[in-house]
């Protein structure tokens, strides 16, 4: 909710500063969306306000694009609303005032007064979009060409438009959009990891509803990612009642929050006194019970998920600002690779391993202009246990063999771009490169229960580290 009240309140604004067009809007709409809120680049908003101008109608209906972009159709409406709104509705009080205002001295010197400002809106404006639009020496030729031909002729400016087209066409080859317009289109922003929380209903009453409150003093968070255990493994019966409850829980959160499940969350759900075959349907109803709770098919969350398929949707991934974002089904402490649960392991194993391949090939052939500059991975479970206290050293976890072999390989095709694997599990917060064979690799262990805090990450795709990593403190969930 915090997102749409920002971009109301954004576009309202905005609104009413169109005195003499949308080009007098457009240097505050650069300063709100690329430099405030870093909703988009410079150039990505100057490639939706040229597509603006080639659309019939007025030129900033290109900002419903924006809404969509940061919270999908309810951001496009807000955004239509806001933005549209208080100029009509100014217009419409105008209108049915005017024929008893007009001619009286005050109005003409108010409209004499608005001209000047208009018309400097207007360079605003222009310049403002020059600087993002006028790239190279052609771009500049092409501008001036387009200038003296205007202030010369009565030329039509269609022509013109479809001109300019056929130089851009011969002068820069096959035409593309931005670097991941369609979503998530900012080169830089800031998401928030947590995990293992809730446990007990205090943590509900208490710790978790401090999280929340921090969380939600950071307007400008894309998404949450939560890596697993929203119940404690014993004490509280896995439900659908539970999890219904516990969705409920998480949509305090202002920003879209995507769930890794863990190993609490289903795995343990069964009885351990009981056959394996009796134990895999207990964890089957669980695991019906989580995905219709955090894994809609039809809940994209705003970001434009992908999900790995209808058998397991809560595989899934996203690209934002040329990070690309993969979410795993791996529980703790052994990814339920055991004897005689292979009918529940082997198939998601698959599953996992082709979402996992499918991201470091994606990275691996991406376009030139369009490339993928790091890699997120999130599972719940531990891919590294300790091996030794004095040394600090790690092993792998001998269940997650295949998983961490195929990082492995697609880390060091893709090196030296960052790959960031995300777990669980260990309720305590690690940031570090424990494959010393690999330095393009950082493993971040989340905060959990009764360490109520979280990671804020930032990112900057266009910085050769891309990540930028903060422990956030929530003060009120601090103990003696």
């Amino acid at each position: 909710m915090n997102q749409l009240w920002t971009l109301a309140r954004v576009s309202a604004s905005l609104s009413l500063l169109t005195l003499g067009g949308g080009m007098a809007a457009y240097p505050q709409l650069k300063v709100l969306a690329v430099d405030v809120n870093r909703w988009l680049t410079l150039p990505q908003l100057d490639y939706l306000y040229g597509v603006g101008q080639l659309a019939p109608g007025p030129n900033l209906m290109m900002i419903v694009s924006v809404g969509t972009i940061i919270a999908g159709l309810p951001g496009a409406v807000v955004v239509f609303a806001a933005f549209f709104g208080p100029t009509a509705l100014l217009a419409f009080i105008v209108g049915r005032l005017w024929g008893r205002i007009q001619g009286r001295p005050w109005i003409m010197a108010v409209q004499q007064g608005l001209l000047p400002v208009s018309i400097g809106l207007l360079l605003a404006g222009c310049l403002t979009f020059a600087k993002g639009a006028i790239t190279g020496w052609v771009t500049a030729i092409l501008a001036a060409a387009v200038f003296g031909v205007l202030v010369s002729s009565r030329t039509n400016p269609a022509v013109l438009i479809l001109g300019g087209g056929l130089v851009g066409i011969l002068s820069f080859g096959r035409a593309s959009l931005p670097p991941a317009l369609a979503w998530g289109a900012a080169e830089s922003f800031e998401f928030a990891l947590i995990g293992d929380v809730p446990y007990s209903d205090d943590d509900v009453r208490r710790a978790f509803r401090n999280l929340v409150e921090d969380l939600n003093r950071y307007p400008n968070l894309r998404f949450v990612v939560h890596d697993g255990d929203i119940k404690p493994s014993a004490g509280l019966p896995c439900s659908a009642q539970l999890f219904a409850d516990r969705r409920r829980l998480f949509k305090r959160i202002a920003a879209p929050m995507i769930l890794a499940f863990g190993d609490n969350d289903w795995r343990d759900c069964a009885s351990p006194g009981d056959p394996p075959s009796v134990q895999v349907k207990d964890q089957q109803r669980a695991l019906t019970w989580l995905r219709r709770e955090f894994a809609a098919a039809t809940d994209d969350k705003g970001l434009g998920l992908r999900r790995q398929s209808p058998t397991f949707p809560e595989i899934v991934h996203w690209t934002m600002g040329r990070v690309r974002f993969v979410v795993l089904n791996v529980p703790g402490p052994d990814d339920n690779d055991r004897d005689g649960f292979d009918e529940e392991y082997r198939p998601r194993n698959a599953a996992n391993l082709a979402e996992l391949t499918d991201a470091f090939e994606a990275a691996e052939h991406a376009r030139p202009d369009d490339d993928l500059r790091a890699l997120v991975i999130i599972l719940q479970a531990r891919p590294l246990v300790r091996s030794s206290l004095s040394d600090g050293s790690y092993k792998e976890n001998p269940h997650l063999t295949g998983l961490l072999t195929r990082m492995k390989e697609g880390a060091r095709r893709i090196s030296p771009r960052p790959v960031v694997l995300v777990h669980g599990d260990s309720h305590v917060v690690t940031i570090d490169q424990p494959l010393a064979a690999l330095g393009n690799v950082v493993r971040v262990s989340t905060f959990g229960t009764p360490f109520v805090h979280w990671i804020r990450i930032a990112v900057d795709s266009q910085d050769p580290s891309v990540f930028g990593y903060h422990l956030q403190i929530v003060q009120k969930n601090l103990t003696n």
